[in-house]
């Protein structure tokens, strides 16, 4: 059990930055994504404000949408990498029965 535990925590060490790292990888790129949505959302608003026209409207609530689905995105990805980069181990014991069959 204790050669176990030390192999996971060498595991453990080894493979930390590498999850690191792709979780910075997924919060660059998402946050990047969600800021491009944000800044054709302030437009769409000002061109609403200018305009008063229900499909600005409608173009305004999509992108709304479109800004919650890449957040949501972004946090069910770190959830994967953060699950992925947790170790965990199971032992089965089993029980081998030797000789002849009757």
């Amino acid at each position: 059990e204790k050669t176990i535990e030390s192999y996971k925590k060498k595991l453990n060490q080894e493979t930390h930055s590498i999850f690191k790292k792709e979780e910075y990888k997924i919060e660059l790129a998402s946050k990047n994504h969600i800021r491009h949505l944000e800044e054709k959302l302030m437009r769409q608003e000002a061109k609403v404000k200018w305009e008063q026209k229900s499909e600005n409207k409608a173009v305004t609530n999509r992108t709304k949408n479109e800004i919650l689905k890449a957040k949501e995105e972004m946090e069910k990805k770190l959830r994967e990498v953060k699950r992925g980069s947790q170790i965990k181990h199971q032992i089965n014991l089993f029980q081998v029965y030797y000789g002849s069959l009757l």
